[in-house]
């Protein structure tokens, strides 16, 4: 039993090292209230923010509303918002758009280069917000040339296009 004394010591001393390291550690780490000390900053902070966020929410609702009486912006008898009614046909209509060989596009009965034709689809859509387009390709029109225009017309704004894979059939009408 000689051995006996020593390796109680040994534990004895492991114990309290455990022990102390134990309350170090614990010492160490974030106590409750700092945690809440750091919710309470980041929530004030936020709150600050969304301060800052209003403060140019009103600013801008401002210049709107001055922006929206100004004469030389609202055209007379007209809105802030649009040309005055009656010059805009909200009636769906369908516009044709016939390409031709040759780079050679009839835009609704009127001729249009190719170079053109996104200027000319913008305007048309702009006199028919409820139009639908409908492209109807020569038969020696290679498709790629039909994609770049269906692009074109996607990128003047226009998202209803229906492809026409032939010409209308002309009625004889009663006889």
């Amino acid at each position: 039993m000689k051995g006996w004394p020593a390796t109680v010591v040994v534990v004895a001393v492991a114990i309290a090292v455990v022990i102390s390291i134990w309350a170090f550690v614990g010492s160490r780490a974030p106590s409750r209230e700092y945690e809440l000390r750091a919710m309470e900053k980041s929530v004030d902070e936020l709150r600050a923010e969304v301060r800052e966020m209003r403060a140019v929410v009103r600013e801008l609702r401002e210049t709107l509303a001055a922006e929206a009486t100004r004469e030389d912006v609202v055209p007379e008898g007209g809105t802030a918002l649009g040309p005055v009614a009656g010059e805009v046909n909200v009636e769906p209509v369908d516009v044709v758009l016939e390409v031709k060989a040759g780079g050679v596009c009839v835009l609704d009965g009127r001729a249009v280069e190719r170079d053109e034709l996104q200027a000319g689809l913008k305007k048309v859509l702009a006199a028919n917000p409820a139009m639908t387009l409908i492209v109807r390709p020569d038969e020696t029109v290679p498709m790629v040339e039909v994609y770049r225009v269906l692009d074109e017309a996607h990128e003047a704004g226009i998202y209803r296009i229906s492809l026409a894979t032939s010409a209308p059939e002309e009625s004889a009408g009663p006889e």
